[in-house]
């Protein structure tokens, strides 16, 4: 039985293929500095999960924002343990993709 895609509004291939894609969606399920309530890092997933129950069509612009692709990057955690170091691990990953004209999420 063939798995539904795990990625950004449920989108199939040819709508969610990273080099005709216009936008990115990098999620960065990422939870160091939280004291209480931990949970952060489930926020890319189930922002994922939900996207997949959205509308596609809009109707203010009349079109479908995801017909200009939207690629789905796998989750990026960043290894360095000193928060400063993350932030520009993260940095450099979003600046791969902007770098190469995604607009990205």
């Amino acid at each position: 039985m063939p798995s539904l895609p795990n990625n950004f509004g449920l989108l199939d291939d040819e709508s969610s293929a990273y080099d005709t894609s216009r936008v990115a969606v990098l999620p960065v399920p990422f939870e160091r500095s939280t004291s209480y309530g931990k949970g952060t890092a489930n926020g890319p997933a189930a922002i994922l999960r939900a996207s997949q129950a959205m509308e596609l069509y809009d109707e203010e612009l009349d079109a479908e924002p995801s017909a200009q692709g939207i690629a789905t990057l796998p989750a990026f955690l960043p290894e360095a343990f000193d928060m400063a170091e993350a932030m520009a691990e993260i940095q450099a990953e979003a600046k791969i993709h902007m770098e190469r004209g995604k607009f990205l999420v």
